[in-house]
């Protein structure tokens, strides 16, 4: 049976009819899977032999491998100054240009649909596209992960429930085609969305009927009449915003009795701002966020620092706690700032006739400046040095950080930890480098060794018990009780 259940949102889809023996769900996100199974485990559902999952976890199961976004910006960018040497090619133009090629790829588009836009600049980018995509299907990667046909085809699921989505790329298209092809399953697309016109849901349900799929059409809904627009305030930002925001939250909070209250946000800058604002206002809120670990800030220091050792990085990488210099670092930096120069290099006590220290501090003084300028990297070399080279100084940091829970196992220094095994797991993934670059420089590596870090994320510990502000990215398809 291949079915589409066109439904409002308000009517319940009744999925105890529609579930086989074993029914895979798919939803459009992480977060609207949770979402449903924390409501189908309310209404005392029995979702033992069913699973959730999402397109994208799909995809990575069953599609040809893909190279890694840091890679193909590696890859893309040499390809770049190699080919469109009259253009200068700063790393923002390979994100503009990645981006595009990624959109092409998600929809199965090659260089012949570049080359169909006016003026000779996608005349070359199309030859780049062919350049970029042959280079990663030599080595066995594919940019357009295609999805691989006798994979999905072999799926255990008798029954299979699409729901939630307004329209499919190109790979949920090609899943989909797979899956209705197949003798045995029943396969039904839940669109609730039948409370307005568009010509997108039109078309999406033309195209599914096209693969042989039954409109099943419920009853629709009049959203002007469901909606209590006594209970709609809009806020001006032209009149003092927070003031008015706060004060509606806070009478909304007296005077509805509300305990469930999600703040939807469309701006992470706003959110922050009003998080911000938490301890003033007397509110709790619960945002969740991405934290910088002490250790990330401190390497990102360090790298910095042996790629230009000015002034103000030398004074930096003097105060790192978990890359500490064997002396009185208190001495030390004083006498830097005090001393005039420009690249701890510069400076040659044979050539200085007077230096006016204290005796402790002359010391530390004479011995930090012979440490730091004995901290020698070389300006171009191999992967595999450079790697050997940063790992060393990631060692201390380790064992103060084991050393650390040792003594105390909640220790703040815990997140430190967390990130250190994740910057274990870029490092590893960077000796594959070593197949792409014979020898780079220390710009280019310490370039891509941040594009890696980029990708880890640390979530700030939530006060879970706080008003909840959220993303309407990561809350498409979801049912509210309170909603500002």
């Amino acid at each position: 049976m291949k079915k589409i259940i066109f439904r409002s949102p308000k009517e319940d889809l009744g999925f105890e009819k529609l579930k086989g023996e074993r029914t895979l769900f798919i939803l459009p996100s992480q977060s609207a899977i949770n979402f449903y199974i924390r409501d189908m485990l309310g209404r005392g559902m029995d979702i033992n032999k069913a699973e959730f999952e999402t397109f994208d976890g799909i995809g990575r199961r069953n599609r040809a491998k893909r190279p890694d976004s840091v890679l193909k910006y590696l890859v893309l960018s040499k390809i770049l100054k190699e080919n469109l040497r009259d253009i200068k090619i700063f790393p923002e133009t390979v994100d503009i240009i990645l981006d595009f090629f990624d959109g092409l790829a998600e929809n199965y588009l090659d260089s012949s649909d570049i080359e169909k836009i006016p003026g000779k600049i996608f005349k070359d980018l199309g030859r780049v596209f062919d350049i970029y995509r042959d280079y990663f299907a030599a080595r066995s990667l594919d940019i357009y992960g295609r999805v691989k046909e006798d994979s999905i085809s072999r799926t255990k699921f008798d029954t299979i429930i699409i729901s939630g989505f307004l329209e499919f790329g190109k790979a949920e298209e090609e899943i989909i085609k797979i899956l209705s092809g197949l003798d045995g399953k029943n396969i039904f697309i839940d669109i609730p969305f039948n409370f307005m016109e568009s010509d997108l849901l039109d078309g999406l349900i033309k195209n599914l009927q096209g693969l042989g799929f039954k409109l099943e059409e419920r009853e629709g809904l009049d959203y002007k009449k469901e909606i209590d627009r006594k209970k709609i305030k809009i806020l001006s930002s032209k009149d003092n915003f927070y003031n008015l925001f706060f004060s509606n939250v806070k009478l909304l909070l007296k005077e509805e009795k509300v305990s469930d209250l999600t703040i939807l946000s469309g701006s992470p800058s706003l959110s922050e701002k009003v998080r911000q604002r938490e301890a003033y206002e007397g509110l709790e809120f619960n945002l969740p966020s991405k934290e910088r670990s002490l250790l990330e800030r401190e390497f990102v220091t360090l790298l910095d620092y042996f790629l230009d050792k000015s002034k103000e990085n030398t004074l930096k990488r003097v105060r790192l706690s978990y890359f500490p210099l064997p002396l009185d670092v208190i001495n030390l930096e004083a006498s830097l700032m005090a001393y005039n120069f420009k690249n701890i290099g510069d400076i040659d006590f044979s050539r200085v006739k007077d230096l006016r220290l204290n005796e402790g501090e002359l010391d530390d003084f004479l011995r930090g400046v012979q440490l730091l300028q004995d901290e020698n990297i070389l300006q171009k070399e191999d992967v595999t040095y450079y790697l050997e080279f940063f790992k060393n100084y990631l060692e201390t940091a380790r064992g103060k950080i084991e050393k650390s829970l040792e003594r105390n196992p909640e220790s703040p220094r815990r997140r430190d930890g967390r990130f250190l095994e994740e910057l274990d797991e870029v490092l590893i993934k960077m000796e594959g480098l070593g197949d792409f670059y014979g020898s780079l420089g220390l710009d280019d590596f310490v370039l891509i060794l941040k594009k890696y870090m980029e990708k880890i994320r640390i979530d700030e510990v939530q006060n879970l018990e706080g008003l909840e502000i959220s993303s309407q990215a990561s809350n498409y398809y979801r049912n509210f009780k309170n909603l500002i």
